[in-house]
């Protein structure tokens, strides 16, 4: 497992879904190419669903690029950490495609969002 909790898995609880899906997919592209697939259970995505503490707080850093990514994110957050409320910090430039996805995803999570922060990037 990874020692910050991070996309790759591991802390407490389950890997999120989308570690699980991600290390799926890998598998199966490996048993197309006819290679072996080697041991993904200590891989770990650098800002995908990475965990850190700031200040005593969880803090997740998750550079989700559509809305699938956003609504996973907030899917595993609340199973994985129950949050009351959370701070979201969400950055996006103007030009990126899926935008608005990625706000309608938001936007269905807003009854767990403390505190948003709109950051054009």
């Amino acid at each position: 497992t990874s020692p910050n909790g991070g996309g790759g898995g591991g802390g407490a609880g389950a890997a999120p879904l989308t570690a699980a899906e991600n290390r799926a997919v890998a598998r199966r592209v490996c048993e197309l190419l006819g290679v072996a697939s080697p041991d993904f259970s200590k891989a770990r995505w650098p800002a995908r669903f990475e965990r850190i503490v700031v200040d005593e707080r969880v803090v997740l850093v998750d550079a989700a690029h559509n809305g699938y990514s956003v609504e996973t994110l907030f899917r595993d957050a609340r199973r994985r950490f129950r949050p009351e409320a959370v701070t979201v910090v969400f950055g996006c430039g103007d030009e990126k495609e899926g935008k608005a996805d990625m706000l309608e995803a938001l936007a269905a999570s807003v009854d767990a969002i403390d505190r948003l922060y709109l950051v054009e990037a």
